[in-house]
């Protein structure tokens, strides 16, 4: 069967298209999973708390600058 015979049909091609022109069920998955992974990550920040004009700690290590974060936040609400 040549390809454009396989196109007429709507058979799957090589290229993962079918013969519509439509992607096959693979993308959508991948597509799904992506927003599905976005909206998991939203969650994860809903209770998050921006700060603005905080210092930052300049340094390389997270628990360095997590560490400098916590002690500025304690400070704060001290003197809250």
């Amino acid at each position: 069967m040549s390809m454009k015979e396989q196109c007429e049909v709507g058979e799957p091609r090589a290229d993962g298209r079918n013969g519509r022109g439509r992607m096959e069920d693979s993308e959508s998955v991948t597509v799904e999973s992506a927003d599905s992974l976005e909206v998991r990550e939203t969650e994860k920040r809903r209770n998050n708390v921006v700060i603005y004009r905080a210092p930052e700690v300049n340094s390389n290590q997270a628990e360095d600058r997590k560490c400098g974060d916590v002690a500025f936040v304690q400070e704060l609400c001290n003197k809250v």
